[in-house]
């Protein structure tokens, strides 16, 4: 079957086909007559019409798609900055707290170092003839000696012959030395800390406990502390404390 050739008529049959798939089927459409329905046919400009908006949001979706796609990306890369930024971070507070560390460690012991290089005798008593000028590496080297166990009692003695024989008290530097070569060693030991014994004025001498000065022969009362002694840590007495007496 075939489309007649006038317009109107035409344009009836084509309207009529599109209805009824079977007529649609037995027609053959020219340019002219899909050009007509293009231009007059409701149904068709409807159909295209929709299948363009159906066009522009399927492109829409996949623009939106697209843009989380990318702020999915986005989110992912900012994730993984900030956490290269927080272990940097980290590490910054890592290293900052060992600079203090040194630091603290540095400024608490260069009191020693001073100390050492105010008594001379004493630093070439123990092999430190030359203390270096750099102050990490003298504290390294007076450690090394210090921090050792058997160089401590030879320091107590060594201090206590002061004592005698200037017939004084150890000076607070004095004391303070002592106190941090305690430190030292202690920090080598977990268990069995060692520490200065200091007894009191006016107790009762105990020749197990204290060392009676040569500056007095008899007493039964302590009178001064001219050197606090050394406690091994496990009950036994390293060093007893120098003291004068009185009656």
């Amino acid at each position: 079957m075939g489309l007649s050739k006038n317009p109107e008529k035409q344009l009836d049959q084509l309207q009529e086909a599109w209805l009824d798939e079977e007529k649609g089927d037995s027609y053959k459409l020219s340019v002219s007559a899909l050009k007509l329905m293009l231009e007059q046919h409701g149904p068709l400009q409807e159909l295209i019409k929709n299948i363009a908006l159906g066009a522009e949001d399927q492109a829409e979706d996949t623009n939106h798609n697209e843009k989380i796609d990318r702020l999915i990306h986005e989110n992912d890369r900012l994730k993984s900055t900030i956490e290269q930024k927080y272990n940097e971070i980290s590490a910054l507070k890592n290293s900052i707290y060992k600079l203090e560390k040194e630091l603290s460690d540095l400024t608490s012991e260069l009191p020693a170092v001073s100390f050492l290089r105010d008594n001379p005798k004493l630093a070439s008593r123990f092999g430190l003839h030359e203390i270096s000028d750099n102050p990490k590496e003298a504290i390294v080297q007076i450690v090394s000696v210090f921090s050792q166990p058997m160089n401590l009692e030879s320091l107590w003695k060594y201090l206590t012959e002061l004592c005698e024989s200037q017939c004084r008290q150890a000076s607070n530097d004095e004391i303070c030395f002592l106190e941090t070569v305690l430190s030292w060693i202690n920090n080598n030991r977990k268990i069995h800390q060692y520490q200065l014994i200091k007894p009191y004025p006016k107790e009762n001498y105990d020749f197990e406990k204290h060392l009676r000065s040569t500056q007095t022969e008899t007493g039964e009362i302590i009178e001064k502390i001219l050197l606090p002694g050394v406690d091994s840590g496990n009950g036994k007495i390293l060093c007893k404390p120098l003291v004068t007496t009185c009656p």
